[in-house]
């Protein structure tokens, strides 16, 4: 009995696995990194180490959710004095006393007056993992994720067009590839953007990566639209 086709054997577990990443993401996007809500500050009992409080919240001192600019009735004071933790679900704010100690913490509504949305979906994505990176190492990151999500796509649309034999340029996707990784290492480089730099210089590594990959596989075996290819 002849085997079923590739692409019937794969896409019952292509679908599946593009159905759980949606889920994965979707529900990533919905939770916050860390928890900032009036039960959480309840929580937080005089006496705690400010190590207790980032573990009952879950992240260190600081904005998330890409906020940058907001207004709260939080009390400010020295760094040493006030711990604040703003997302934009509100503010922790946390008073310290001369032992580092909490003194008492305070849950405020915010109003938010700058945000990032671009780190927001990365922050939700990735879980908040490069926070503790500078900001040059975390847009590099960005970039080499930005790529690889990339990757993904062209190789999924190429293995499907491959198998359906719809796609008869799978070489095509390599120069398009190429096309977009140049067209990002320029802009990165011209706009001083990590992000773009690196994503545009792992583009190019991945697409030659994919060329050679292809150049090694038995010519009746390639989709090409250049004869003798």
């Amino acid at each position: 009995m002849a085997r079923p086709p590739l692409r019937k054997r794969f896409l019952p577990l292509a679908v599946g696995l593009g159905v759980g990443l949606t889920a994965v993401i979707v529900f990533a996007m919905c939770m916050p990194v860390v928890r900032i809500a009036p039960e959480t500050c309840a929580e937080i009992r005089p006496g705690m180490e400010i190590e207790e409080v980032e573990k009952i919240i879950g992240g260190r001192p600081g904005a998330y959710d890409g906020v940058w600019g907001w207004q709260s009735g939080a009390p400010h004071g020295k760094v040493w004095q006030v711990q604040s933790w703003i997302s934009s679900q509100g503010e922790i704010a946390v008073e310290v006393d001369g032992s580092l100690r909490v003194a008492r913490a305070g849950y405020y509504p915010i109003r938010i007056k700058g945000q990032n949305q671009t780190e927001f979906v990365w922050e939700r994505l990735t879980r908040g993992v490069f926070r503790d990176l500078s900001r040059q190492h975390r847009d590099m990151a960005y970039g080499i994720v930005a790529a690889l999500i990339v990757a993904v796509v062209f190789v999924g649309i190429a293995f499907l067009g491959w198998e359906v034999r719809a796609l008869r340029a799978v070489d095509l996707l390599l120069i398009v590839a190429i096309a977009l990784s140049l067209t990002a290492l320029v802009l990165g480089v011209d706009e001083v953007s990590w992000m773009l730099t690196t994503a545009g210089a792992t583009g190019i590594a991945l697409s030659c990566a994919g060329g050679i990959f292809y150049l090694l596989l038995p010519r009746s075996h390639r989709r090409s639209v250049f004869k003798g290819v």
